[in-house]
């Protein structure tokens, strides 16, 4: 039977004393696989306020290939702490239409995901140590139709056990000359850092910092904690060619996080909204991963302002420059900041939405 691994570069796993936790979506993408094209690509982010807690299970404890599992929701409580373990604060629905260009009977599909390395234990104390599968509520369709048939298993990377990965698995076949339409759901969480820092464009491009942690023009890295939004793009480029005709991507915001604290460290959006950020590509494949950052935890009475003009100017130079805002957007602005930014905003070019 004929594998294709939906394979990502996921980064390394949580540990508990380097101030990050790793959480994580991807996109679909068989290595190395030719027979399908992706013709359009529609990717929607949204918060899951508040955040879902999970009950972890142990799948063949004792053995080589033990691992956990989030299963059941259960109520948040001191036990699932607000920087990570088994919560979740992101839903993902990525919809593809895809176009067979060769038949593929039987076709094996492998999701897969980042691990929370379990370092505490369970009220059982029999998690200590066990790999759990970050991804929550995981579900794909085809066509509409639920696939009901998938299961969680170890998929051996390029160096076999070595690089082996937590998956999703299921089986498809498709029919040269058709079009379908592939969709996943599923839930997962943020990357948290103790601070904003720049090394490896953890939470903003090298050189690049966000103006709400500059003060007096040196950086304020500690200021507030970070959470990153991890969204592999790039291995779409493992599909056939040539590149979909468009993809689009519309991330919106948790309720507390304002436009003017989010940092979009790649891509460049197209457009940014009150609460949402529109990306897309036409006739492309990814050449960045999304990753949006954000203060972690920030109360909305915390909020630093646009005070003055050169505020402003940091704050676009923040979004990547040359990005479009809605009219609601700089509505806002205009009521919220400063007098000298609302001057400077009040015939500023807008859109009524994003479009594409």
């Amino acid at each position: 039977m004929k594998i294709l691994l939906l394979i990502l570069a996921f980064c390394g796993t949580a540990t508990a004393n380097d101030g990050f936790f790793a959480g994580a979506g991807s996109t679909l993408s068989p290595v190395r696989n030719e027979s399908l094209r992706v013709i359009r690509e529609t990717l929607t982010i949204a918060p899951i306020e508040p955040r879902h807690c999970w009950k972890r299970v142990m799948l063949e404890r004792g053995s080589p290939d033990q691992r956990g599992k989030l299963t059941e929701q259960v109520p948040c409580s001191k036990e699932h702490p607000s920087y990570g373990g088994d919560d979740t604060r992101w839903r993902a629905e990525a919809v593809y239409e895809i176009e067979a260009k060769a038949d593929a009977p039987g076709v094996q599909f492998g999701f897969p995901t980042p691990v929370w390395d379990a370092e505490d234990s369970d009220e059982h104390g029999d998690l200590t140590d066990a790999p759990v599968a970050s991804a929550a509520d995981f579900r794909t369709f085809i066509d509409g139709r639920r696939v009901e048939e998938v299961s969680l298993k170890w998929l051996d990377g390029p160096e076999k056990k070595r690089d082996r990965a937590l998956g999703f698995v299921w089986t498809a076949s498709f029919t040269k000359g058709k079009r379908y339409t592939l969709k996943s759901t599923y839930e997962f969480s943020h990357d948290y850092s103790v601070g904003f820092y720049g090394e490896k464009g953890a939470a903003f491009r090298e050189g690049a910092a966000p103006w709400f942690i500059l003060e007096n023009g040196k950086q304020n890295n500690d200021q507030y904690a970070s959470g990153t939004l991890i969204y592999y793009l790039t291995p779409l480029k493992q599909w056939g060619a040539p590149p979909p005709e468009k993809i689009r991507i519309e991330v919106t915001l948790p309720s507390r996080v304002s436009m003017t604290m989010v940092v979009p460290i790649s891509p460049k959006p197209r457009c940014v909204g009150v609460d949402s950020l529109v990306y897309e590509l036409r006739n492309a494949f990814p050449e960045e991963d999304l990753r949006i950052a954000y203060p972690a935890d920030l109360a909305e009475d915390k909020r630093p302002k646009l005070a003055v003009f050169a505020d402003l100017l940091a704050w676009r130079r923040t979004l990547g420059g040359g990005v479009r805002i809605t009219c609601a957007l700089r509505d806002r602005l205009i009521k919220e900041s400063g007098p000298a930014v609302g001057e400077a905003l009040k015939d500023a070019p807008c859109e009524q939405v994003c479009r594409p």
